[in-house]
């Protein structure tokens, strides 16, 4: 081999030794960054560790408060239930004591949950007669509650309430 080869191979021999020593060198530098944290993330970890605790506590604070409260409204459903039980025991056998027990149980609902009744849409008679006079024409029912933009079912409720058998 000649001369210049061997000085091309040392050549890139050397290179290579450099590469791989400037990889190294590159590599651990990146370990160092990775180890190291900065102080704005070492600073924002801290405060989201202190935020989370504080909904933990607030959370449990808030869980017992809600214990108490349910709690608290089960005694005080067991005592009202107890204070409309007559004082000797009631006997099931007894049908005024079931009414009786029926009626304070009854009472105790309708004063908590009050039960809306619902408004019942009364009918004029000029409606009435207007919808017996289609149904005369000849009009279905379908046909009625759409000229009138009524629904079909109450045209034929009006139907069955005010219309005379004999017609």
């Amino acid at each position: 081999m000649s001369y210049w080869v061997w000085i091309w191979i040392l050549i890139s021999l050397l290179l290579h030794i450099i590469t791989i020593f400037g990889l190294l060198i590159v590599y651990q530098r990146l370990q160092g960054l990775h180890s190291q944290e900065s102080p704005a993330e070492h600073q924002l970890q801290k405060q989201l560790q202190s935020y989370l605790q504080q909904i933990e506590r607030e959370n449990e604070a808030y869980y017992r408060k809600m214990v108490q409260f349910i709690n608290e409204r089960e005694q005080n459903w067991m005592a009202k239930l107890k204070s409309n039980q007559p004082a000797s025991s009631p006997s099931f056998s007894s049908p005024t004591n079931q009414e009786n027990a029926f009626d304070k149980e009854q009472a105790i609902k309708e004063e908590e949950v009050p039960s809306p009744q619902p408004a019942l849409k009364q009918h004029t008679p000029e409606e009435v007669e207007q919808v017996l006079a289609l149904l005369k024409q000849g009009y279905s029912h379908q046909e009625i509650a759409r000229r009138l933009q009524r629904g079909v079912g109450e045209i034929q409720l009006m139907v069955n309430l005010y219309a005379n058998p004999s017609d």
